[in-house]
């Protein structure tokens, strides 16, 4: 039996660019200008931990203890409004003979919310 396994972020969702244009945008907020090419190479693929903690390096100080949850919910705001499955995935993925999943380390309900919205 064969089982073909996606990841979700950038292979079946268009998600990662905007994720690193609200990281922008939030680090550009918090006093460090950035673009979402800048965000991309500092943030992309890591987990929300992982990001807060490297925002914080990048700003030389503790970000507002909130700020992870509310970054959140705006991403998922902009993902229910933005969010699109990647061109031609859809009907590669029905074109193919084998069993398939999604594993991803996104968060479980920003994952379902992924599938959902595209």
């Amino acid at each position: 039996m064969t089982l073909l396994i996606f990841d979700c972020d950038g292979v079946l969702v268009d998600s990662e660019h905007l994720a690193c244009e609200a990281l922008a945008e939030l680090m550009t907020t918090l006093g460090h200008s950035m673009t979402a090419d800048q965000a991309m190479l500092a943030f992309a693929g890591r987990s929300l931990k992982d990001v807060l903690a490297r925002a914080e390096r990048l700003l030389s100080r503790p970000i507002p203890e909130d700020m992870g949850e509310r970054a959140a919910r705006q991403l998922m705001a902009r993902f229910r409004r933005e969010l699109k499955a990647v061109d031609g995935v859809k009907d590669a993925i029905a074109a193919l003979p084998h069993r398939r999943c999604v594993a991803s380390s996104s968060a479980p309900n920003r994952l379902m919310l992924s599938l959902d919205v595209t």
